[in-house]
């Protein structure tokens, strides 16, 4: 995090009270006593497993020349060349910290949620908005009260957008963070069926998630049409904000794209307005479209040999545009992404050739090439039965596998519907009949029925309640080239050991 002053704190954090004055100015403020340095002040937190308080003298000893501490912590065992700052609560003083200072910037704040495709369309408007800003956003998907005010404390004083993911797992949560990061653009991308656990029914999601729009009468919201939840938000947000502009997405199919290029067509020819241009890799015809009432952005995936096609209109302009990308369902993601940009005022123009150079982030329809000459799919940095299902849908829309395999993990977070969940996903899998499917996870037994419900048998699959290192292995023995191996779960799964497994020729683990 950024540089600061003690007498800052002091200043911008309501409940701090300095009880000793050594060092007025700090390089870095660290909340990790194993990575603190000379000169850092030390922020100390408490987590679910630990108290960093046990850790302010090895911090200390490191170099710390300052401490920010819960005012029920301090003591005199702390050396007094040491600047004591001491606060009512050290995480809401944090957050109170970024709360002030993100109101001090002259950046955009962009805000995103939704049950899953939050973190790659975070990517994905980093990627566009950069063409034309200096974009700040967080890595990995510090979204919740942690990790938001991280992610604002950590942006550089000349940034001009910064984007804020936005994770929830309780009524409320979406409101505190909106709070601390005094968004003016927000989005939902989605609602589904992830964190049922907490919530016990989409209804309750929505309403949650309904929170980035309504918490906060500043904000403009960008809104997906193509998800009955979040256009119920939208029309909620125009009951309550009624003269507030708005933007809006929706995914198109070729029939339509069919259906306005001829209306608009017949326009072209008699009027002669219309003109057709082209580049590499990305053709665009400018249209007005007088045949159908649409969004801003109205788009379609589809999946080609050379990667993921975008076809469709964004404004009033119509693009095709090839991608390195894989999986239509990022579809979504890139027109939430394109939104950003449109709000923005980015050209469409910018904005397309952008999205004919987005790629996924670590952990997300990641494609990792494997000495054996197979291609591991890997996508699980998180996983829900809408996730899930798209993957697979993904995996058997590929051109490139000769054969098709699946490492599968856990569904975590979904509660009561947890067993049906995996009996599905079973089934779901069973259909497609692969060569061969390895499940880890405690809801094991609940695929196996699905599979065998779908198959009748269960020859191609083997199972384990936590993961198992030479079920992986014995998928490897099998891999041929131009195999496919899908590998996807919850991140708490920690499923990247199977892709080390597989021998990779070129990934990191580490993420």
């Amino acid at each position: 995090m950024r540089a600061v002053t003690a007498e800052h704190l002091i200043k911008v954090t309501p409940s701090a009270k300095l009880l000793n004055l050594s060092e007025n100015n700090f390089s870095f403020v660290e909340t990790d006593s194993r990575k603190v340095k000379p000169g850092h002040l030390f922020w100390v937190l408490k987590g679910e497993n630990h108290d960093a308080h046990e850790f302010i003298a090895q911090a200390i000893e490191l170099g710390a020349r300052g401490v920010v501490l819960d005012n029920t912590k301090w003591g005199q065992t702390i050396p007094l060349n040491v600047t004591i700052i001491a606060v009512t609560d050290t995480l809401k003083a944090l957050q109170d910290w970024a709360s002030y200072e993100v109101r001090q910037m002259k950046a955009q704040v962009l805000a995103i949620t939704g049950s899953s495709g939050k973190t790659t369309t975070k990517e994905f408007a980093r990627q566009i908005l950069e063409a034309q800003f200096k974009v700040h956003s967080n890595k990995g998907s510090f979204n919740n009260h942690f990790g938001v005010p991280f992610n604002i404390l950590s942006a550089p004083t000349d940034t001009q957008v910064l984007i804020v993911e936005m994770g929830m797992n309780h009524k409320g949560e979406i409101k505190e963070l909106v709070k601390i990061a005094d968004p003016d653009l927000v989005a939902c991308t989605m609602v589904g069926q992830a964190h049922l656990e907490f919530f016990g029914s989409l209804d309750k999601i929505a309403e949650s998630k309904f929170e980035i729009y309504n918490s906060s009468s500043q904000v403009i919201g960008i809104f997906n049409l193509s998800n009955r939840w979040t256009l119920w938000m939208l029309e909620e947000y125009k009951k309550l904000y009624p003269d507030k502009p708005f933007y809006t997405f929706k995914t198109c199919d070729e029939q339509t794209i069919k259906e306005i290029s001829i209306q608009n067509e017949t326009i072209s020819n008699r009027e002669g307005r219309y003109k057709i241009q082209s580049d590499e890799g990305l053709s665009q015809k400018k249209i007005k479209n007088t045949a159908l009432e649409t969004p801003d952005v109205f788009l379609m995936a589809k999946m080609t040999s050379g990667g993921l096609l975008i076809k469709g209109w964004i404004e009033s302009e119509y693009f095709e545009i090839k991608t390195g990308l894989w999986g239509e369902h990022h579809v979504t993601n890139i027109m939430a992404a394109v939104s950003f940009g449109l709000a923005l005022k980015m050209s469409p123009q910018l904005i397309g050739e952008q999205i004919a150079k987005l790629h996924t982030p670590w952990g997300r329809t990641q494609l990792v090439k494997l000495q054996s000459g197979a291609i591991a799919l890997f996508d699980a940095y998180n996983a829900n039965p809408e996730s899930m299902e798209a993957v697979i849908h993904l995996a058997s829309q590929s051109e490139i596998k000769t054969q098709c395999y699946y490492i599968l993990g856990e569904m975590l977070e979904l509660g009561a519907n947890s067993s049906q969940a995996h009996e599905d996903l079973g089934y779901l899998v069973g259909n497609q009949k692969p060569k061969g499917v390895v499940f880890f996870g405690p809801h094991s037994a609940d695929f196996l029925k699905g599979y065998e419900k779908a198959l009748g048998n269960t020859e191609n699959l083997s199972i384990s309640d936590t993961y198992n290192e030479m079920l992986a292995i014995s998928i490897k023995n099998m891999l041929k080239d131009n195999d496919l191996v899908v590998i996807k779960g919850s991140r708490g799964m920690k499923l990247e050991r199977a892709v080390q497994a597989l021998e990779p020729i070129l990934f990191e683990v580490n993420k």
